[in-house]
Order: structure tokens, then C-alpha cells, then sequence
């Protein structure tokens, strides 16, 4: 996970042992703040995962699938 200083974007990113890369699989991006928690709860197909959010200044639950790349 990576946060930047503003605390205005949130990276999650996964990483291959293996072929020692890393790609950006989750963002979250708030443009006055993010309040980052440890709600994250990967689900059995390992390809998503259920987070919570205030991006638009609400608490919601949001089940993301994990993008190959985010642009």
C-alpha cells in the first residue's frame, strides 16, 4: 500500500516474487482527503476484495476487482 504525502491517493499494489514486478491493482483517489483504514478483506478468488471508501465523503463498502493496470 502506498500513500502519498496529501494523502489524496492510496495505491494498493501487488507484487510477483517471482518475476519481481509490481503493478498498481487498486486506487483510491479523493481530492481533499482519504482516511485510510484497514478494512480489506480479500475473497476466495483471489481477484477481488471488499474495501470501504470516503472518496465522495461517505462511508461506503465497495467490492473491487482487481484491475491489471490502472491508468
Amino acid at each position: 500500500m502506498k500513500l502519498n504525502c496529501h494523502k489524496k491517493q492510496f495505491d494498493f499494489i501487488r507484487y510477483n516474487t517471482e518475476t519481481k514486478t509490481q503493478d498498481v491493482v487498486y486506487q483510491d483517489v479523493n481530492e481533499k482527503w482519504l482516511d485510510v483504514t484497514d478494512n480489506y478483506y480479500f475473497l476466495q478468488d483471489n481477484n477481488s476484495m471488499i474495501v470501504t471508501s470516503e472518496r465522495n465523503g461517505f462511508n461506503h463498502i465497495y467490492k473491487v476487482t482487481f484491475a491489471d493496470h490502472i491508468r
